[in-house]
């Protein structure tokens, strides 16, 4: 989270929202999504996605 934070800010910044995915157990991305609310830093809507990049492509959520 350290290391992601500036650009995490940056995107809420841009009005996107964040998403946070897994590819099988979703537990650690859950505590990912948990540890940025509870920072209190970012406003923007955090969410989970389970199913890592093959499910952002079948929803069509990755740009570029």
């Amino acid at each position: 989270i350290d290391s992601a934070i500036g650009r995490l800010i940056e995107a809420q910044e841009r009005g996107e929202c964040i998403v946070v995915f897994c590819t099988n157990d979703c537990s650690s991305a859950d505590e990912i999504a948990a540890e940025l609310r509870a920072l209190g830093i970012i406003d923007a809507p955090i969410f989970t996605l389970e199913g890592g990049w093959d499910a952002l492509k079948a929803k069509n959520l990755l740009r570029g």
